[in-house]
Parts: C-alpha cells; structure tokens; sequence
C-alpha cells in the first residue's frame, strides 16, 4: 500500500482562483468529472496532466478568476531570453506558459521571491537552457524559488539543461543547482528534467527567518546526471516525491542520488514519504540520510520510503566508501523514525545498508525489504551487505545500533558475513540491532560481531539457504485499459506459488511500448514486492490527460528472469491507454456533443447532434464504416474495439465491448 503524505487533501497545487474556476468547469461541464480524482484510496496516487490543456480550459472558463500569458510575450530572445523569462515569472498573470519556440530558452540565473498562486507551465519540447558563460558564481542557480507560496511548475515533456562539463573546470563547483526551493509553503512541481546541474538538480531548503520549506510535492521529475546530488533535502516538512527517478551524480561530493542532510539543528525533516522512486547509477550511493546536525533540541524527523528501488550506486574508489544506502547520525541524537517499505536493493558491487548511527537515536525499520545480488565486487574491505558501525573510534560514544529489518531477503554471491555489527574500545556495545528474514548464500557466513563489549536488545533470527525454494511466479493484467479522464487505472499483478512463503519476493520488469512513461502515464520502478507470507501484489499505471487526440498507446511490462523464480510464462503484458473516451466534447452553437455510454456494448447515444448535421463512423485503422444521419447508427453489430465518432470537426473515441 502506497502511504499518503499528513498533508495531501489540504493541498492541490492550485491557487484559489485556479481551484474555483476548475471546480465551477467540472460542475457544469460532467464530462471532465474524473480530471482532478484520487485514484482508488489503496493507490492514494493523484494523476497529473502532462501539458497545459486543462489549466488553459481552467483559466479561461474562470477568466474572471484567472488570467494566462505566454512568456514568448516578453519578447523572447533567442541568444539570451533571460529578460522575458524573468518578467514573465514575476507578472501579474497567475497562469505563465512558457512556450515551444523554434531555439531553446537561453538564460541567465533567475531567483523569484515572494511569488504567491501561481502556475508555470513548460510546454513541451521546452529546454530551459542555462547560458554558457552565465553561471560563474558559485551561488548562481537556473531556477530559484524563495519564500513563495501556492507555486504549481508543470513541466512534461520539458528540460532545465545546465552544463555540467563547463562548471566542473571553476571552483568550488557544487552550488549551482538546477531548481531551488527555499522557505516555500505549497510548491508542486510535475514532469520535469533535471540535468547536467553544477550542483544539485533539485534542492529543496530555508532562507532567512523561515527554517524549512513545506507543503512540497515532486512527482515524474527526472534527475539526471548531476555534479553533486539529484536532491538534496536540508530543511523540510510535509513533502513527498512520487514515481522520481535519481540517476548518474557525478562530479563531487557527496554524489549520492538522494541526500537528506540538515545542516542546522533548527533544520527539518519531518513528514518526508518517497513513493516508488528509482535510485540509480549514482557514484556513491543512491539514498543518502546524513543527520549529524540535528540533535535533541530538533523536532524528530519521521522519513517514509515505499515500494523504491536502488540499485548499481557506487564506484570503486569513490572516496567516502560506496554502498546504497546511508544512514548516519552522531552521539547527541535526534529522535524519530527512518521506515522502508517493500524497497528493493539489487545489482550492487557494494553494501546494501550502511548504519552509523546512536541507538537511542532515530529508529530505522526496513519492512518486507530485499536486497539481491548485492556486495558483488571482490576484493573490497569489509564489503558486508548489512553494516553497523560504531559512531566515534576516538572518544566515549554511546551504543551503537538502532535498526530492524523485517521479514527481508537478502542474496549475494561474496563469502563475508551478510551482517557485521563493528564496534571499539570507545563504546559499551551495540544495542537494539534486530534482523528476521531469509539469506541466501551457499558461501556467506552468518552474523559478525567485531570489538564488541556487550549485546543490549538484540535478536537475530535469519534462516540461511544455500538457495532458492522453488517458486513458480504468474503475472497478469487485472484491469485494463486506462483512459486519460477516469479515475480507473491499469493494474497488473504477480502471483507465487510454492513451499516457502515466509521471505518478500521482488517481481521484476522492463517496460516498453508506444506509452511515454513520466508522460503518459507514471515513472516505473521495474520491481514488485510480494510481501513475506502473501501470496500477490499489484501496482498500479495512471494515465495522465494530455489533450492530444491520439490513437490507443501501449504500456507493455516485460517480466525478467531470475534465479528467485521460475516465470509461468515469458510473454509480456500490454495493457492500453485511450484518449478521454467519455469527455472528448465539441461545443457548437452552444450545444456539448458527448458519446455515452463509453465503453458500451449495444447501445451508443450521441447527445448534442442537430438531426440535420451528419455523423462519420471510422474503425481504429482511419476507415470510414458509416457516413450519415446520428439515428441511423447501428453500434451493436460492430466488432469489439476501439472507433472513432466524428461530427462539427469533433473526434470522440468510444469503445465497443
């Protein structure tokens, strides 16, 4: 199950203008009821728009509310449209689209203050090019937001491009970040690239009297290749990331995929819930929660991650010690919880889980968590896929420990022990350390204990194989097709069967198909978790309303083999996305035109037609079935499929069962 962050309900991302004229357009337009809908509360995840359809039908159904402008307007300039983009930020409209021109957005930084209800929308096909030349202060950052409020940045299909090679060769070289949030109370951001920052390609924190950002919602946001981190979070509360993806951080430290690291004690991070988000490919880790300066005085931080994946982060060499995940914090702790559920760590030289953390101190879970072919590279020191480390070899610290893992798996091919617990004359021992779960190695020792003056609350109960019990695992689809305007999404499920239930078992997959996916529908992880001692799982793909007409896309999901499984069967799934199928309209002389029902089986009612205007009935493949009056339309003799009703320059799609 998806967590939803304490906040959502509270929040669109819309301003209020934007809410009244949206809820006035779905009241008298039914048609477009599902537009704004959670999905099923088990999924609990609000679909998106890809492009600016729906807000631009929104500011001009609420014109009196509401009011856009294209930020070409500003007179754009092809070398350097910094003027016109600034001023287009910084107007009056609440609604600024920064439009397709024939060259790419060619600017300087940009910082916008006090900014409040607000949509930017990046149409797509815009690149948000950061100027060459133009970034030679340290602090320079393409896109800066501070202290602004009710902010909703739409961006599918576009691109903040930085050049990270030309920032490399001046000094100090990590502050130049990509987009920035500082002291914001309600900012959205959807859709968009990240890449080739100087610093970060998202960073997300305070300025001046406010300590934290808060209210932040990222969702389909792609953070790609950037010199210092994907994200960093310094100070922050009440945010989620959704369907993110944090991939190729290079260039200085720390390079990690995600980064959690408060620098102040009045710093925050708190009600912070990463959903189905991939960290990959990183140069030192993929999830990085460094907490040394937040202490007793700060409020507890309470991070969530579910249904993530990491995988491929580190490089030999990399100089703080590369592994996937981090969690560290010194001997004056914050409280709190650190939870991961149904993650998935795979395909990595190094550790999985790196602790060095005060028992006493924030509580770290891992819940039906597993981590395959993991601590592959030989030859590396103490490569252990689960380590827990003492947090000072130098003066008096306290226990070390606090962490549990839950109903895990962990495989890997390496001979170390698949837990080492390390300690020093420095501290009485280690403390509230728990594992049950299942370990498969036929070379790997059981748990290690270095330097260990005492055990406080510990339990240790793993049962180790030498491989897999046969499992036999199904996949198929359960709901099928998607359509842009509804709330019913496509949900696809895999099936285990066999002996030994007790371990989760990831389900994996590679996606491909005519769908765009963070466009079409949702960023995928490629994994599934069947939770310990349940038999199935299901995820979920949300199509998004593009408002372009477009013939039926594919989501296909091809299973992957493993040595955890046998696949019942090799063939992928394909599920459909359809444009709106029951809320494609054409107004006319003040007449709505809508098919319904929509899918139907025998009977299809156009409702707005006049007698006298003639009808087209065309087959998915463009061929022209019937051409005349609406009454003469005889549906039920068609095939099942998807046709296409056009009438007055309207095309309806409609679905026969």
């Amino acid at each position: 199950m998806m967590s939803t962050p304490k906040y959502e309900g509270q929040r669109t991302g819309f301003s209020s203008s934007h809410r009244s004229a949206l809820h006035r357009y779905v009241h008298d337009r039914s048609v477009l009821r599902h537009s704004l809908r959670y999905a099923p509360s088990h999924y609990r995840y609000l679909y998106s728009m890809r492009n600016f359809a729906l807000l631009l039908a929104v500011c001009v159904i609420g014109s009196t509310q509401a009011s856009t402008i294209n930020a070409s307007t500003f007179g754009y300039n092809v070398t350097n449209a910094t003027a016109a983009f600034q001023a287009a930020i910084n107007s009056a409209y609440d609604t600024v689209v920064v439009d397709l021109q024939a060259d790419d957005w060619n600017v300087g930084p940009s910082t916008f203050t006090n900014l409040s209800d607000k949509t930017i929308i990046f149409q797509p096909g815009v690149v948000l090019r950061a100027r060459p030349g133009a970034f030679n202060n340290i602090y320079a950052t393409l896109f800066q937001l501070r202290t602004s409020t009710n902010i909703t940045i739409i961006g599918y299909g576009a691109t903040f491009q930085m050049n990270r090679s030309e920032y490399a060769l001046l000094n100090d070289s990590e502050f130049r970040h990509s987009l920035m949030i500082l002291s914001c109370d309600g900012v959205t951001v959807k859709g968009l690239t990240l890449r080739e920052s100087g610093g970060d390609g998202l960073y997300v924190g305070a300025w001046g009297a406010v300590p934290y950002s808060e209210h932040i919602t990222i969702e389909d946001v792609r953070m790609i290749d950037n010199y210092r981190q994907g994200c960093s979070i310094t100070s922050a509360q009440h945010m989620v990331m959704r369907h993110c993806l944090f991939t190729g951080t290079l260039g200085t430290l720390p390079e990690s995929g995600l980064d959690i690291e408060p620098y102040v004690a009045s710093g925050r991070a708190a009600d912070l819930v990463f959903d189905h988000c991939s960290f990959t490919a990183n140069n030192y880790c993929g999830i990085s929660l460094v907490l040394h300066y937040l202490d007793q005085t700060s409020v507890p931080v309470d991070i969530t991650f579910n249904d993530c994946t990491t995988s491929n982060n580190g490089v030999i060499g990399q100089p703080w010690g590369p592994k996937e995940i981090t969690l560290e914090q010194d001997e004056d702790p914050v409280t709190g919880t650190v939870t991961f559920n149904r993650c998935h760590v795979d395909n990595s030289q190094f550790r999985a889980v790196f602790v060095r953390k005060v028992a006493t101190g924030f509580a770290a879970t891992f819940n039906d968590c597993a981590f395959t072919n993991v601590s592959q590279a030989p030859g590396v020191l103490d490569n252990n896929p689960i380590w827990v480390e003492v947090t000072d070899y130098f003066a008096p610290c306290p226990p070390f420990g606090g962490v549990t893992f839950n109903n895990c798996l962990l495989t890997y091919p390496s001979t170390y022990a698949y837990m080492r617990c390390y300690g020093y004359t420095t501290t009485p021992g280690v403390q509230d350390v728990n594992f049950t779960g299942t370990v498969v190695n036929p070379n790997g020792q059981g748990l290690v204990m270095t330097s260990i003056a005492d055990t406080i609350n510990c339990a240790i109960n793993a049962s180790q194989l030498d491989a897999f019990p046969p499992t036999t695992l199904d996949h198929m689809l359960l709901q099928s097709p998607a359509e842009e305007c509804s709330a019913l999404p496509i949900v696809f499920e895999a099936t285990r069967s066999g002996s030994d239930m007790s371990y989760p078992l990831p389900f994996r997959y590679d996606t491909a198909g005519t769908i765009s996916y963070g466009d079409d529908v949702h960023l995928m992880t490629g994994s599934l978790m069947i939770p310990a001692n349940a038999t199935n799982a299901t995820d979920t793909l949300m199509a998004r309303w593009d408002g372009v007409v477009e013939t039926p896309e594919d989501a296909v999901i091809e299973p992957v083999m493993s040595a955890w499984y046998t696949l019942s069967s090799m063939l992928p799934v394909a599920p459909q996305v359809f444009d709106c199928l029951s809320t494609q309209v054409h107004e006319a002389e003040g007449e709505t035109i809508v098919a319904w029902p929509n899918p139907f089986t025998e009977e299809l009612e156009l409702t707005g037609v006049p007698p006298t205007v003639p009808v087209r009935l065309l087959n998915a493949t463009g061929s022209v079935l019937y051409e005349g009056p609406a009454q003469h339309i005889y549906p039920g003799r068609l095939m099942p499929g998807v046709y296409m009703v056009q009438v007055q320059g309207a095309v309806l799609r409609v679905v026969k069962l």
